[in-house]
């Protein structure tokens, strides 16, 4: 069982949109009903972009050495 994702209805078969995959009733199914985020791209002219999979090494920052408090003066 699945949940419709903008009106909440339980459905049963859970219907899945092929672009965005996300789950719907029979009446949000349609791209446009559901303003679909893969059917805004595709109507802008912008095709969408893979996700790049990189890996940036960065240097870690050298750690400063913790400040010491000085003891305090005794003074009786």
């Amino acid at each position: 069982m699945g949940i419709c994702y903008p009106c909440g209805k339980e459905v049963e078969p859970p219907m899945r949109c092929p672009h965005c995959n996300l789950t719907f009733c029979a009446d949000h199914l349609p791209q446009k009903a559901h303003k679909c985020m893969a059917l805004s791209s595709t109507l802008s002219g912008i095709k969408p972009q893979p996700v790049k999979k990189t890996i940036q090494y960065v240097e870690p920052e050298e750690e400063e050495e913790p400040y010491k408090l000085r003891p305090r003066d005794s003074q009786s």
